[in-house]
């Protein structure tokens, strides 16, 4: 059986077009566990509607506002599947994705099994169709970290299904009071952070080439935010992942996507002078990090974003961008 794990924080507006793209074609070997992260909105009523809808099928928690991280250990905690997909309340799955991914989990051997998404415009449908880069077989946990580094793979928790007892070994009881594998102490990167600890414990990964997982592109999610505290969770996300030994010899690809990320958490650090403090340090991990590696080895478009830093055009487009929203 494969528990769908749903953290839930103000999400009346999409919350049913998940579950509902979860059961509409599929009531078999899976259950779906929707935690409400303490929302303000009718989230709680709606979750509890869905647990009546869909009876012994969905499972309604509520717990008090603690971030994503919080609930989806607390639903990991309450959980009976084999296998646990940590799945978006404002994403949506393909049609045949819990079939395609329960009758995979039922042979495989690996701990994870990886799949596509597609990206969409709120208000748009996902291309259950697009295409991909995607090759089908098992892969060594370690040749595909080595491989995520260089964006062959994503990060994204909802492109996976990962064996519980796999999780379990990563499972600890966390500050919130719920047992699970998740860091709660990083609000952004979080992803990073636990497929490369997820994959250090793995054996391998099985790759299915189709388009399983819609996510919907909206603009007040986190990814979208400017905010000191998210770009301090990037930060220490970065620095955290430094800590684990890179699988291969080849350290480049690694500290070069590093180096991008920082850039991201330049960007979503923001403009304002209580900033401040917090861009002159990324400025600085970026520095050290792009003189260690050597310009001579930076692709074109982090060279660019280096350029643009070290003159302050990128200070000025971020805070005309500011301005605009």
């Amino acid at each position: 059986m494969i528990s769908v794990i749903i953290p839930a924080y103000n999400a009346e507006r999409y919350l049913e077009q998940c579950v509902d793209s979860l059961l509409s074609c599929y009531r078999g070997s899976v259950e779906v566990i929707l935690v409400d992260d303490g929302s303000k909105d009718s989230t709680p009523a709606l979750c509890d509607a869905l647990a009546r809808q869909y009876r012994q099928v969905v499972t309604a928690l509520h717990k008090p506002n603690g971030g994503v991280q919080t609930a989806r250990n607390l639903g990991y905690s309450a959980s009976k599947g084999e296998w646990i997909w940590f799945v978006d309340s404002d994403d949506v799955v393909a049609p045949q994705a819990l079939e395609k991914l329960i009758e995979t989990a039922a042979t495989t051997k690996a701990d994870a099994v990886y799949f596509n998404m597609t990206m969409f415009e709120d208000g748009a449908e996902p291309d259950w169709q697009a295409s991909n880069q995607l090759c089908m077989g098992v892969i060594s946990a370690s040749d595909f970290l080595s491989g995520s580094y260089v964006q062959r793979y994503d990060h994204y928790l909802w492109e996976y299904i990962f064996r519980k007892d796999a999780l379990a070994k990563m499972s600890c009881p966390r500050p919130s009071g719920a047992e699970g594998p998740c860091r709660e102490e990083f609000s952004f990167l979080d992803d990073l952070v636990f497929t490369e600890e997820f994959l250090r414990i793995a054996r391998s990964v099985e790759v299915v080439p189709e388009t399983l997982y819609g996510y919907r592109q909206v603009g007040a999610s986190i990814t979208h935010a400017t905010s000191p505290l998210v770009a301090d969770s990037a930060l220490r996300a970065i620095r955290e992942i430094d800590t684990y030994q890179v699988p291969t010899e080849d350290e480049l690809p690694k500290a070069l996507m590093s180096i991008g990320l920082l850039f991201n958490a330049y960007r979503a650090a923001g403009m304002s002078e209580g900033a401040a403090g917090l861009r002159l340090e990324i400025s600085q991990e970026i520095t050290g990090r792009v003189t260690k590696v050597g310009k001579a080895k930076m692709p074109p478009r982090l060279l660019v974003r280096y350029a643009a830093l070290r003159t302050g055009i990128g200070d000025l487009i971020l805070s005309r961008r500011e301005k605009r929203h």
